[in-house]
């Protein structure tokens, strides 16, 4: 995976929203398994947004939400960490759908 600048079509710098997603795109599109797909995605966003915590969580068949990647937060609690409906702003999230920053949790 390149760190370098991603060129558009035409040769021009593409923007930063734009870099991130070909970054995405292109640890997606790798031969690695799943998990070391979104460890790496983590850590791509956590870089991208400057942010000490970013972590992913997957939605069981249960509802539950679990820890399935994360930089910031232990590594002990990937798998090992679950939420369900009204526990904690995750849910929220997942249930809006809608993507949160906050400076302070």
């Amino acid at each position: 995976m390149a760190d370098g600048p991603v060129l558009s079509h035409r040769g021009s710098l593409v923007s930063e929203p734009r870099q991130l997603l070909a970054r995405v795109r292109n640890v997606m599109a790798s031969a690695d398994e799943n998990q070391a797909q979104f460890d790496q995605i983590s850590k791509l966003i956590a870089t991208y947004m400057v942010a000490e915590v970013c972590s992913i969580y997957i939605c069981r068949s249960d509802d539950r939400l679990e820890l399935y990647a994360t930089k910031g937060l232990k590594a002990s609690a990937v798998h090992n960490a679950f939420l369900r409906v009204g526990e904690g702003i995750i849910v929220d999230i997942a249930a809006s759908g809608r993507p949160f920053a906050l400076a302070d949790v």
